[in-house]
């Protein structure tokens, strides 16, 4: 009875020393991303130093990674082979942590400067199959439309943000 009882009031104690199971990207309460042990991360610290390696583990406020160097080397047969030169146990702080690279997504930039760009591309061929002037007043606003359309998707994928900085807008936690 004894050892029941004080395995029962010693069991919170246990629980308290348990590591760290997630670091999460969060802007206000939404979670962006998770980052959990065993999994690769890629980060740049706030010197900007990029940094890309297999999270080891979360303890309080460290991160523990694995970065393998990958090299090419020769084979006997005149080609190149890829080996693992060396691994290094790095440690970073999470106050270093500067930002993380943001996923690629959405087809809107893309899909303008190709459609507009073959718009014009198509347009330019079929005025000068049939003889009109190319930059008449009746094909002009064509032209403009098409390259106005190429133009945008070139801005708005030159605007777009490539990573989530950390500090104001979003913040790291990590998950016990």
């Amino acid at each position: 009875m004894k050892p029941l009882l004080l395995a029962i009031l010693l069991s919170p104690l246990l629980g308290a020393a348990q590591p760290a199971t997630a670091l999460l990207l969060k802007k206000n309460t939404k979670t962006i991303q998770r980052f959990y042990p065993g999994r690769p991360i890629t980060f740049t610290t706030t010197e900007g130093m990029p940094v890309n390696g297999m999270l080891d583990s979360l303890v309080r406020d460290s991160l523990y990674l694995t970065y393998s160097q990958v090299v090419r080397v020769p084979n006997r047969f005149g080609g190149q082979s890829i080996d693992t030169a060396g691994r290094y146990q790095l440690a970073f702080s999470v106050a270093n942590v500067g930002s993380f690279p943001r996923r690629r997504s959405g087809l809107l930039p893309g899909a303008l400067v190709l459609g507009g760009l073959g718009y014009t591309a198509v347009n330019v061929v079929n005025t000068l199959r049939e003889g009109d002037a190319l930059f008449g007043k009746d094909n002009l606003g064509n032209l403009l439309g098409g390259l106005g359309a190429a133009g945008a998707g070139l801005l708005i994928g030159a605007l777009r943000e490539n990573s989530y900085r950390i500090g104001k807008k979003y913040q790291l936690v990590i998950m016990r």
